[in-house]
């Protein structure tokens, strides 16, 4: 909610970005989830108790099928880290 009320004539852009990382962290298609990586640049993906909570399984098991792309770095207490490497 805060990064609404910050970016006031941005709101479509947050909306469109949350839904983006929704789709990430609960679709199931490594692809999907590659080129969501290659947009955005992203650097780590985190997976912890709160998208445990949050997102479901078979969304969060693509990262362990992504070897690829993705490399564990951190692992301890029900959270990865994975580092993107491609």
């Amino acid at each position: 909610w805060h990064q609404k009320q910050q970016r006031w004539g941005y709101q479509d852009q947050v909306d469109r970005r949350i839904a983006e990382v929704n789709a990430f962290y609960s679709g199931s298609d490594p692809a999907a989830a590659a080129a969501f990586l290659r947009t955005y640049g992203v650097r780590y993906v985190i997976v912890g108790t709160v998208e445990r909570n949050y997102y479901p399984a078979a969304g969060l098991a693509k990262f362990e099928q992504m070897s690829d792309l993705l490399q564990p770095v951190y692992r301890a207490g029900g959270t990865t880290i994975y580092r993107v490497v491609a």
